[in-house]
């Protein structure tokens, strides 16, 4: 770290606040690499109905309007965001924005939470990183089922028949030999 930059983590909190109580709080959570779109991409065109302003808006009024459109990641990240009133009811979600490397979100906690807003966003962007860490396994097992797939098709030694040139497991109807 350089002599001029700032760690802005943590420090816009209010230190007298309890933020077990009952208020409507604003966050936003960055990713630590914003070089790239992990989360959605920008895009224009017919909006889905849930995603103007999370259905309050007819959709009809959303045509042609500016959107994140979420990627896979984006969607993971959602998905554990929509577990937080599930796990807390005292928690309700405002408002939820998606956006290409960062999310906003506003939770309305209506009742005294049992620990800090601070350990339930924690919580949430555990979740987050787990889902995405398993997103990432499952597209890795499936890229190597596919590429294991590949490999034994090439590797099955091919013979003539009436339709020409086809892998041994695949001739006499679908039986193999």
């Amino acid at each position: 770290m350089r002599y001029c930059e700032t760690i802005h983590r943590m420090t816009r909190r209010m230190h007298d606040w309890d933020y077990t109580r009952r208020a409507i709080y604003m966050i936003t959570c960055t990713l630590a690499d914003r070089s790239r779109e992990w989360l959605g991409h920008l895009r224009k065109g017919s909006v889905p109905a849930h995603s103007c302003a999370g259905g309050a808006v007819p959709a009809h009024s959303c045509a042609g309007k500016w959107f994140i459109k979420p990627t896979p990641d984006g969607e993971a990240v959602l998905e554990a965001l929509a577990e937080m009133p599930r796990l807390y009811p005292q928690v309700k979600l405002l408002a939820t924005q998606l956006m290409p490397e960062h999310l906003h979100f506003i939770p309305f906690v209506m009742e005294t939470l049992p620990k800090p807003l601070g350990e339930l966003v924690r919580g949430f962007k555990a979740g987050a990183t787990k889902r995405w860490k398993d997103l990432r396994k499952n597209a890795q097992a499936q890229n190597n089922l596919r590429k294991n797939a590949q490999a034994q098709d090439s590797s099955v030694p091919a013979h003539k028949s009436a339709g020409g040139s086809v892998p041994a497991h695949k001739s006499a109807g679908g039986i193999p030999r």
